[in-house]
Order: structure tokens, then sequence, then C-alpha cells
């Protein structure tokens, strides 16, 4: 029973709707209570069911599928940054302020090319840019020896390719549509988590581990109507380093 309310609560965003539907007639304080259980237990798995991929068949695998996708050569995954929108904090307030004058929590997220999360980074605020998080990031703090791809957002290293003019590639378009998929899914991502920040970014783990499992299920969406395009409104930043490696890939697959 305690799953149930917490996945209703997931799909739905709304306590009232679990409180109606629950015929335990369970209190509202007891409901948001099971939830915050469930999240947690989620939460702490969520290595289990989101990592990057280490085994080789399965990395060629992806960068097989991705050339396929997007005629772009050895990617294992696409990068992008997403906001779930939360209530106003007590504290710290301008910090969770993002560019589109709401209060936010800025996900990263890295997907393979059947749409999974392989890599999640959900506890930055609002107002962090991407290629902050990134850095910051354990993904960002090592050469994971992988190809990514990411949009104009983002710095050009080795082992993460930006495009040259269009922000938009058809690689990009892979996560923006997975991330579209995902806030359908569980409609408590789409609109504004009246929660605090901190209780926020374990819901936002726990359907992400949840987004994983049902792709693994082959669970398909529901819901076939599509909520409005999940675009990350970055500017492009410079990065002077890595280019040169970026130009010459171009040269060699282009």
């Amino acid at each position: 029973l305690q799953v149930l309310c917490a996945l209703r609560f997931y799909a739905t965003g709304s306590l009232q709707i679990v409180v109606g539907d629950s015929t335990a007639a369970l209190s509202q304080p007891t409901i948001s209570k099971i939830i915050r259980q469930v999240s947690l237990g989620l939460a702490k798995r969520i290595n289990e069911y989101i990592k990057y991929p280490t085994n080789q068949h399965v990395l060629n695998e992806s960068r097989v599928k991705f050339y396929e996708m997007a005629k772009f050569p050895n990617v294992t995954g696409v990068i992008d940054c997403t906001h779930i929108f939360i209530q106003k904090p007590n504290k710290h307030e301008y910090a969770y302020f993002d560019r589109s004058s709401n209060h936010s929590i800025n996900v990263q997220a890295v997907c393979d090319n059947k749409g999974k999360f392989i890599d999640v980074v959900a506890k930055c605020l609002g107002s962090t840019h991407d290629a902050r998080i990134l850095r910051e990031s354990k993904l960002g703090k090592k050469f994971i020896g992988r190809t990514l791809n990411g949009d104009s957002g983002y710095p050009c290293f080795l082992w993460l390719l930006t495009p040259f003019l269009n922000p938009t590639t058809v690689s990009q378009v892979i996560i923006e549509q997975v991330f579209v998929k995902w806030k359908r899914r569980f409609l408590l991502l789409h609109g504004e988590i009246r929660m605090t920040p901190e209780r926020t970014c374990t819901l936002i783990a726990a359907c992400a581990e949840l987004h994983n499992l049902a792709i693994q299920l082959n669970d398909g969406d529901m819901d076939k109507n599509p909520i409005e395009n999940d675009e990350n409104d970055n500017k492009d930043i410079v990065a002077e380093n890595n280019f040169q490696f970026r130009d010459d890939f171009a040269l060699r697959h282009f």
C-alpha cells in the first residue's frame, strides 16, 4: 500500500488525489510520511539503476545506435539539463531563481540510445549554469574515455563534443524527448513541487530510477498527449581548449 501511494503521488503530483484514492482512509500527514520513506528508499538504490555502462558490448551497441539515429560517430550518451520547478524556498531564494524567473532545481542527466538515464545529478540550484554542474560533477572531474554529445551550453572537451553553429542537433532532440516522456510519466515533475528543495531532490532521484525501471520492463507511455518541449535555455559559452580536437573529428567523420 505504501509503494502504491508513492507511485500515485509521482504520477499525479497531488497529495489530495492520493488521500482521496486511499482505501485505508489514511490522513494527508501519514501519506506525506509514506511518500518520504519510499522516496528515500528508492534514492538510496539509485546507483543500482542509474550507472554509466562499462561493458564494451553495451557501449559499442550505443555507438552504433546513436550513429544510426544522428549520424554522429562514437557517441555513447547525450547530456543536457532540465529544470524542475519548486515552491519559493525559505532560505537562499535568489539562488533557486532560474532564467525563466521560476524557482527550480537544475537537473543534469545523460541518456543512452534507449532513453535510459545513465547519469543523473539532482541537487543543483536553479541559477546554476549547466557547464558548472558538469564541471563540479563526478562525470566532469574525470576523463571517462567515452564520447558524449552536448549542446552549446557546454564547453568542448575531448570527451564532450558540442555543435559548431546549430545548437539543436538530432542527438540533442533525443534527450529533450526523454525529458518530456519522463515528465509525462511522472506529472509531479511537470508542475511546481511544493516541498523543500532537499525533499524535492529525493523525489527527482526516485522518479529517475523508476523511469529506468519502466523502460527495463517495457512499460510504454500511458499518455500520448505531448506536453511542451523541454528546452533548457543555454547560451553559448566560450571554450578555448579542445576545439581543435572537435574540428579534426568533424573532418574525419563528416
